[in-house]
């Protein structure tokens, strides 16, 4: 499902991506800063993310987004894609509400082929009006929710703690960039295997 060919024959100005011999994708986004994001909301996707997540995984069926915020379906992938957005916070309209510590309750296991997770980092859970969330336990029970080949990216400040023993393998790692003055982050993509 993941495709590094097909992402470095369309990406236009987007940074390459390489493969290492061992078949672990590494490479770095620029993303600059849109401040004609249609999302105000603060912790939106950052500009051109999806799009280019769109190129490196072009054909998912089911895609979760989880820790959701404001999300604009349909807008990122020119293929039909059922997309469900997840998150805590009601006012935000998610098609599914629900802490991600306890994501599980809500799909049966092996729903998903793309899981991704733009959770808060740092202190953010505050401007949120959240709550701290166990990065380890979400992704020990994202590993439930994918099916076999599906892929977990978990966009942070810092990759997140996974084992071999719940299911993943580590199949790359994108730094992102957003402009001035916003914390440098990591594109952490786990397959489930």
């Amino acid at each position: 499902m993941m495709d590094i060919e097909h992402y470095n024959k369309n990406r236009g100005i987007y940074s390459p991506l390489i493969q290492t011999d061992g078949g672990m994708i590494s490479g770095f986004w620029l993303v600059g800063n849109d401040y004609r994001n249609p999302s105000k909301y603060y912790g939106a996707y950052p500009p051109g993310y999806l799009k280019r997540l769109a190129l490196l995984f072009p054909d998912p069926k089911i895609v979760l987004h989880l820790f959701s915020g404001m999300v604009e379906k349909g807008a990122w992938n020119p293929r039909p894609v059922r997309e469900i957005t997840c998150d805590c916070k009601e006012d935000l309209r998610p098609d599914v509400c629900e802490n991600a510590e306890e994501i599980q309750r809500q799909f049966e296991p092996a729903t998903f082929d793309l899981i991704l997770a733009d959770p808060p980092y740092g202190n953010n859970f505050i401007k949120y009006n959240t709550f701290p969330i166990n990065k380890r336990k979400i992704v020990k029970k994202c590993s439930n929710l994918l099916c076999e080949g599906g892929y977990l990216i978990w966009l942070d400040i810092s990759i997140p703690i996974w084992a071999k023993i719940d299911g993943w393998r580590m199949a790359g790692a994108i730094g992102l960039i957003q402009s001035t003055n916003h914390a440098c982050r990591v594109i952490t993509i786990l397959e489930r295997v």
